[in-house]
């Protein structure tokens, strides 16, 4: 997923900010909208039910045109995770106040306009709405708070949609990690890429228990970094081919592509 995301210069706006500046700020920064409803149908808690999961699930598939609940499952996770994570992940890099975390408030009401990799809808009464956050001292607890929630619904989701917990680990500390890089990029104090540098260096060293793996996601995707090809080499293949859209071409930083150019490298030609 690309998207261009507009200049803006960082670390600019007061200390202190209510939801609606954070809202603007997050559009700005990062070209995700948050929007609020009152109404809807799921809930983010709802993943961690197997049968309304299994609906969310099933209905993703059909609007992304994929018979394979696997691959589904997987790009549920691969395109959420963006505008779910990355508004908390912001405010704490930026040590600003943050929305409370709570899956219960997130809507996954799948209408065919929603841009799932660049919109986050909330359903949030008025004092929840003004219960901002202020920025945590220790951001990896409060980061493994948020995995904790996360690890239960993969949990659900990984037995409803046949999809390996570790590949929806993956698909979840790749977009982080992407996270990083990308403000990493931008025009930011010395102070926040050492609190980038900071932040990565924690999620690497998180015990793999934390997320019920045999090993930490964020260490394997950082140790398989590809300096020529500039991308983190995936462990496993997250189904994007599958898609329409993608012409059952591999992304750049597949095993399945790696393996595909290996067979082809030792393929004889005198046949």
């Amino acid at each position: 997923m690309q998207s261009n995301i507009p200049f803006m210069a960082l670390e600019s706006h007061p200390a202190h900010l209510g939801f609606a500046s954070l809202q603007t700020e997050i559009e700005q920064v990062l070209n995700i909208r948050i929007e609020l409803c009152h109404q809807w149908n799921h809930r983010g808690s709802d993943l961690l039910h197997p049968d309304r999961c299994l609906k969310i699930v099933q209905q993703f598939a059909a609007q992304i045109q994929v018979k394979n609940l696997t691959c589904a499952g997987s790009m549920l996770i691969k395109y959420w995770a963006v505008p779910l994570l990355y508004p908390y992940f912001y405010s704490v890099l930026l040590n600003k106040p943050h929305m409370p975390w709570a899956l219960d408030k997130v809507v996954l009401d799948l209408n065919a306009s929603w841009a799932w990799d660049r919109v986050l809808k909330l359903n949030l009464d008025a004092e929840f709405e003004q219960n901002m956050q202020s920025p945590p001292s220790d951001p990896v607890a409060f980061f493994q708070i948020i995995f904790s929630d996360l690890n239960e619904v993969f949990e659900v989701l990984g037995r409803v949609a046949k999809v390996p917990k570790i590949l929806l680990w993956e698909n979840t500390a790749l977009r982080i990690l992407q996270f990083y890089d990308l403000m990493a990029r931008r025009q930011i104090s010395a102070e926040c890429l050492a609190r980038i540098k900071a932040q990565r260096a924690s999620l690497q060293m998180l015990y793999a228990d934390d997320f019920g793996l045999a090993k930490n996601p964020f260490k394997q995707l950082f140790d398989a970094w590809s300096n020529r090809q500039q991308c983190y080499q995936r462990q496993k293949c997250c189904f994007y081919f599958q898609l329409p859209e993608a012409a059952h071409d591999y992304c750049k930083n597949c095993p399945l592509q790696q393996r595909s150019k290996l067979r082809e490298k030792h393929q004889c030609k005198h046949l």
